[in-house]
């Protein structure tokens, strides 16, 4: 009865453990996934500003 009660404290410890170790790995992850999003955004806007400027220097003649 005793090892059986330990064995469920045990089960029910480890699952509050796993909660805590997901949502702190979302806290590292979320922002980290967000800021990479928005960096390349950032690149992405240069990228496009250089290219319609390398067409707006083209010579059409």
């Amino acid at each position: 009865m005793f090892l059986n009660l330990w064995l469920q404290g045990l089960i029910v410890l480890g699952g509050v453990m796993a909660i805590f170790v997901i949502s702190y790995l979302g806290y590292i992850i979320g922002p980290g996934l967000f800021f990479l999003a928005w960096r390349r955004w950032q690149t992405a806007k240069k990228e496009v500003a250089d290219f319609k400027q390398s067409i707006r220097e083209l010579p059409f003649d």
